[in-house]
């Protein structure tokens, strides 16, 4: 019998918007997210990638846009989290090689498991001024060599999210430490937009055919 693996990948956008010391603030939607085709409204859901038929060794490549559509300019941090539990034996990210990047900066490379230790660990993605847009790189790959039928039905997501805080002033070599966090007593901060990138992994199935 041949064995034919498939999985499915769906990336969801959610995006949020946390007031801080709020004294003047742009309209949110100038702050907008997608890819080459679609953009999406703050607080919608959205299916930016779905694929079907993704057979071990296969990979997936695809971007995500934030344009900056305000008259201000912002800087733009980022940092990676798991959402699922990696307790389980088969565990699917434990087969999912991931590889993010922004422009020439690398944000992730490694097993979509290991993404939790950099939960506290944030990226400079540099300043994005009015107009401008950063592009994000995501290439995930199914490890072809090791998954098997046990892996059946397992699932796993892990989410991207972005700080974006108002710039006043150039950002300086200090908050490119890992321990950057938004400054909510500051006055250079008016508000902070994040947003979350979900990236959900979602039913692996194995399809017998006679």
């Amino acid at each position: 019998m041949k064995r034919l693996y498939k999985a499915l990948f769906i990336f969801i956008i959610a995006i949020y918007i946390i007031p801080i010391n709020i004294v003047t603030a742009i309209n949110k939607e100038n702050i907008v997210i997608g890819n080459e085709n679609d953009f999406i409204d703050n607080g919608d859901e959205f299916v930016l990638i779905d694929i079907d038929g993704l057979m071990p060794g296969d990979y997936i490549e695809d971007i995500v846009v934030i344009k900056n559509e305000s008259n201000k300019s912002f800087n733009l941090k980022a940092n990676i989290e798991e959402l699922a539990n990696n307790e389980e034996k088969y565990y699917l990210l434990d087969k999912l090689n991931v590889y993010i990047t922004c422009g020439d900066l690398e944000i992730f490379k490694g097993k979509a498991s290991d993404i939790d230790k950099f939960n506290k660990s944030y990226v400079n993605l540099g300043d994005i001024n009015k107009g401008e847009e950063k592009i994000l790189q995501v290439i995930a790959e199914l490890d072809g060599r090791s998954v098997s039928n046990e892996f059946q039905n397992k699932q796993g997501a892990f989410k991207i999210n972005f700080f974006i805080g108002e710039n006043y002033e150039k950002v300086n070599e200090s908050d490119k430490k890992p321990s950057w966090l938004p400054n909510t007593g500051g006055q250079n901060v008016i508000y902070v937009l994040i947003l979350a990138i979900g990236i959900v992994l979602v039913g692996y199935k194995l399809i017998k055919k006679r």
